[in-house]
């Protein structure tokens, strides 16, 4: 599937293949673990991948959200992806450094595709002439964080895009694009999942372009918006005071792999609190009777081992479980009636 072109976008052109099939040299660079699926793709075509370049050095472990990834088998290591592609695995701070470019060049590499890298600066693309391609999550936003993004903004349906890089972020003209879905009650690891298998398909699709003598450019989107990072302590928050489907989609947003969306929850005499981490929550659909905005992030009703409701932005949010690091728990074993829920200050 191919963007279409509109009233923003210049019309489809594209560039000659500069060497033939059998001279092509993939540089793979960044660290996801959409790289196993392009190493994977590449070989089953017997293309050459002559190095794997990463900033990340993850070979006496992964931090976080890697490391869930890992658990939920959506994340191989980088030397594992290497392995795959039958390449040496280069680990540098700076991909762009002139050190990084001189032993890529050594690799003999012509084209580069890279998955979360670092943004690749102009040394890198004239390294390459230019021939280098990213593999950008969303359609719908450039920047990071595009699938919990999905999630707070209530959209469902999304496509991996291929596109040459220049030197804006995303914004080079596209390649292709592989549509990717998931359920309303999805969280950003179902999103990564449903991700992964558009992944293999844009490198499938690339090289039946390059059979075919010739890669597309086709200019994408000039109004999408760039919407920065998330970073899941300092965002992560609930907000009491908005409506309950509103905290809903922070709660799935900030979930799994993610550590969870926070709340401090203040005990009855409102002398301590303490943080926790929503797991799972749902609109409570029980009616209640219009409760002022000060109810808000009040507990209502609490089960000792199951759920607990609480007011939530002129309506009822049902804490099913908290997070308990990598485990979860029913909410009503640690919340109590009296209790109140309190926003990030």
């Amino acid at each position: 599937m191919s963007p279409s072109t509109n009233a923003t976008t210049p019309e489809a052109g594209s560039v000659p293949l500069k060497w033939p099939m059998e001279d092509i040299r993939v540089c793979l660079v960044g660290y996801h673990g959409a790289l196993l699926n392009l190493a994977e793709v590449f070989r089953a075509n017997e293309i050459d991948v002559v190095c794997v370049v990463t900033h990340i050095d993850d070979r006496t472990g992964k931090k976080e959200p890697e490391a869930t990834l890992s658990r939920f088998g959506l994340f191989d290591s980088m030397s594992e992806i290497a392995d795959v592609a039958g390449a040496p695995l280069l680990c540098v701070e700076d991909p762009n450094s002139p050190e990084a470019l001189a032993s890529i060049k050594e690799t003999g590499a012509n084209v580069a595709f890279s998955v979360s890298a670092p943004i690749l600066k102009a040394a890198f693309l004239d390294n390459f002439d230019g021939w280098v391609f990213n593999l950008h999550g969303s359609r719908h936003y450039r920047g990071r964080a595009g699938l919990s993004w999905n999630i707070l903004n209530g959209v469902v349906d999304d496509s991996v895009v291929l596109h040459w890089i220049d030197l804006g972020i995303d914004s080079g003209d596209a390649v292709s694009e592989a549509p990717y879905t998931w359920p309303e009650n999805a969280y950003p690891v179902d999103l990564f999942r449903a991700q992964r298998k558009a992944y293999g398909e844009l490198a499938q699709t690339w090289i039946t372009c390059a059979k075919n003598g010739s890669i597309p450019k086709i200019g994408q989107d000039t109004t999408r918006v760039y919407l920065p990072s998330l970073y899941t302590d300092d965002d992560g928050w609930i907000d009491w005071n908005r409506p309950p489907a509103e905290a809903e989609r922070v709660i799935r947003a900030f979930g799994w792999p993610h550590a969870g969306a926070s709340a401090h929850m203040q005990a009855a005499n409102r002398k301590t609190q303490q943080r926790i981490h929503v797991a799972r929550a749902h609109i409570a659909e029980s009616p209640m009777p219009a409760l002022h905005w000060l109810a808000n992030g009040s507990v209502l009703s609490a089960s000792r081992t199951g759920g607990v409701d609480v007011a939530c932005g002129g309506g009822v949010l049902h804490i099913e479980s908290l997070r308990t690091r990598d485990d979860e728990v029913p909410a009503g074993e640690i919340i109590r009636v009296g209790m109140r829920m309190r926003g990030k200050t």
